[in-house]
C-alpha cells in the first residue's frame, strides 16, 4: 500500500484513468508475470470475486476487482462519494440507478433506471457521483478486471456501503424506467477475498 498523502486522487480525472490498461497491473499477456497469475485468480479453484488493494488512505482508494465469469457485484450504493470505474479486460453488464427526489439511501423508494451497459475492456471509465448513477450492479459475463476508485471510501461510520434489491413489480424496462428499490443487508453468498497478489497488481 502506499503512503498517504495529502493531493487529490490523481485519478479521479476520467481521461486519466483511460490511459490504464491491464498490462499496467500485470494483467496482460505482453506482461511475462501475466500467465501464472491469470491462472491463479481466474482458475476455477479461485474466489468467484477477489479485490487488490493498490492505494488507500481517507481521501481516496484505488483498486482492482478481479471477477471470474459468471461473478456479480449486488446493487449497492456510493453515499457522498465520487467513482470512476473503468473495465480493463474482459466483458461486464453494467446497471445503475439515480434515486428520484422522495427515495434516500437509508429507506430506499423509487429509482430511475439511468444505465444498461454492455462495457467490454479496454472500456472507457465510467463516473459516478453523489445524484448521477449513484446505485449500480454488476455481472461479469466473462473473467473481468475492473479499476475502482473511490474518493473518498466507504467508511462504515460515515459512508457505509448499502446493498438493495428491486421490488418484485419493478422488474423489467429499459433505461428511464421507474422501480421501487428496497435496502437489504449484504446478500449471504456475496464476498469478497481481499489483497490477492498485490504485489503483482502495481502499475509500472
Amino acid at each position: 500500500m502506499r503512503a498517504c498523502c495529502d493531493a487529490c486522487c490523481p485519478l479521479s480525472d476520467s481521461s486519466l484513468a483511460d490511459t490504464l490498461t491491464a498490462a499496467d497491473f500485470g494483467l496482460s499477456g505482453d506482461d511475462r508475470r501475466a500467465p501464472r497469475l491469470l491462472a491463479r485468480v481466474f482458475s476455477r479453484r479461485a474466489p468467484l470475486l477477489s479485490y487488490s488493494r493498490v492505494h488507500d488512505c481517507a481521501a481516496y482508494s484505488v483498486g482492482i476487482f478481479l471477477l471470474r465469469a459468471g461473478a456479480s457485484i449486488p446493487l449497492h450504493n456510493h453515499p457522498d462519494m465520487t467513482v470512476f470505474t473503468r473495465v480493463l479486460s474482459g466483458r461486464l453488464r453494467l446497471a445503475s440507478f439515480d434515486w428520484l427526489p422522495s427515495a434516500s439511501h437509508e429507506r430506499g423508494g423509487e429509482a430511475r433506471r439511468v444505465h444498461l451497459e454492455l462495457l467490454e475492456g479496454p472500456a472507457p471509465t465510467r463516473h459516478l457521483g453523489p445524484a448521477s448513477g449513484n446505485l449500480h450492479e454488476l455481472h461479469a459475463d466473462t473473467d473481468c478486471a475492473i479499476l475502482d476508485v473511490l474518493s473518498p471510501p466507504y467508511s462504515a461510520a460515515h459512508r457505509p456501503c448499502q446493498y438493495y434489491k428491486l421490488d418484485a413489480a419493478s422488474n423489467g424496462g429499459g433505461v428511464g424506467s421507474i422501480v421501487t428499490l428496497l435496502p437489504i443487508p449484504q446478500p449471504p453468498g456475496f464476498r469478497v477475498d481481499g489483497d490477492v497478489d498485490r504485489a503483482h497488481l502495481w502499475p509500472a
